[in-house]
């Protein structure tokens, strides 16, 4: 498990980790919607 974003020093990000971070919100979007829908 890594260490929340939150917890990481302020400016602390990597490509990669904004790819993740973009990555997990839009699966958040998605499940919204899905729960939106029903």
């Amino acid at each position: 498990m890594e260490i929340m974003p939150s917890l990481r020093p302020a400016g602390w990000t990597t490509e990669r980790e904004m790819g993740k971070r973009g990555l997990y919100a839009a699966t958040v979007q998605v499940l919204a919607d899905i729960l939106n829908e029903t």
